[in-house]
């Protein structure tokens, strides 16, 4: 299910209206790099997906989240 809907989210952000809504919430970049680093390869792919879908680098994104949960 949350490979399903990380999915959805990348489809959406392909709309630059949407695209721009989107990137604007820090609880969905808070979430999508949350499922970045889980353990269902299938669920981390779609969140790196959704992550470059929306223009934030998955690289960058992770190490600053790293540095704001350690």
């Amino acid at each position: 299910m949350q490979r399903l809907a990380l999915l959805a989210v990348g489809n959406l952000a392909f709309c630059l209206e949407n695209r721009r809504i989107l990137v604007t919430s820090e609880s969905l970049r808070e979430l999508l790099l949350r499922m970045a680093v889980a353990t269902e390869p299938r669920v981390y792919k779609a969140a790196a997906r959704a992550l470059a879908i929306l223009g934030l680098p998955l690289d960058i994104s992770l190490a600053v989240f790293q540095d704001v949960l350690f």
